[in-house]
């Protein structure tokens, strides 16, 4: 099976890295709306200093509160781009690390990263494995990881000393290219956070318990997904399941989950 699924990595896992992608980077997640709102902050910033500059043609009480507007707008708005970006930089991998760390390891496990941007649950996952592999899986749009780009896992690894325990698919991480009970475990950081609607969101998350194998393990991150993993963790009857408390360090503040998947029942 291993063979097989680094055969359908295609091209991507032969490709080496170039100088300039080494060492660990994991890039920025959602890098559109982080630039989008520091872009809204420095414009309503702007706008309320030329309320104070033009105040004598739009008057005193219009020029503050134009000056107060744009101030509140461009204050939340820069809260809002920092958090978002130091999440991704430094809190999004404690997490993840924490995560990881939970689930009971022997080595020689296969498993699923779905949605592994960049690689930093990937990497995490790799270390603690000696004979097993992680099969790293996404579609890398760069509008949700910013340099999104499979050649970065591959650095990311290799920094790491785990190269040879990485392999690539590219592939929707909402619609697994696997038979069912393949993996030992599936893990997944903020990928589910990327697909649109509730349903799709169930979906997702059931057919990562599809391919798990009888007494596999899930480990998802999640923000603004809670309530679609847990409807489907109690319909597929999944043992041991464990959600975290609102982790408010990362932002949006988001939850882990993690689950076992029971033994199929003797026919």
């Amino acid at each position: 099976m291993k063979a097989g699924l680094g055969s359908s990595a295609g091209g991507a896992q032969a490709d080496k890295p170039s100088k300039a992608l080494s060492g660990q980077h994991y890039g920025i997640d959602d890098p559109y709306e982080v630039m989008g709102l520091a872009g809204v902050a420095a414009l309503s910033l702007v706008l309320g200093y030329l309320g104070v500059v033009f105040q004598g043609r739009l008057g005193g009480v219009m020029a503050f509160l134009g000056l107060l507007g744009g101030l509140i707008v461009g204050l939340v708005s820069a809260i809002f781009a920092f958090s978002l970006f130091w999440s991704s930089r430094s809190w999004k991998s404690s997490e993840l690390e924490r995560l990881g760390s939970s689930l009971p390891w022997g080595g020689d496990e296969l498993v699923l990263d779905a949605g592994c941007g960049r690689g930093p649950f990937s990497v995490i996952v790799a270390k603690k494995l000696s004979a097993g592999r992680v099969v790293c899986l996404d579609v890398w749009r760069k509008r949700d990881v910013s340099g999104n780009d499979p050649r970065w896992v591959i650095a990311n690894a290799q920094a790491a000393g785990v190269g040879d325990r990485v392999l690539l698919v590219r592939a929707d991480p909402s619609h697994l290219p696997f038979p069912g009970g393949v993996f030992d475990a599936v893990v997944s950081g903020f990928a589910i956070n990327h697909v649109r609607g509730s349903k799709a969101k169930e979906s997702a998350v059931a057919d990562a318990v599809r391919v798990l194998k009888g007494g596999g393990r899930l480990a998802f991150l999640v923000a603004g997904a809670a309530r679609e993993a847990a409807r489907v963790l109690e319909k597929e009857s999944l043992r041991d399941t464990e959600t975290s408390a609102f982790r408010l360090g990362l932002f949006p503040p988001a939850q882990s989950f993690v689950a076992r998947k029971s033994f199929a029942k003797p026919a």
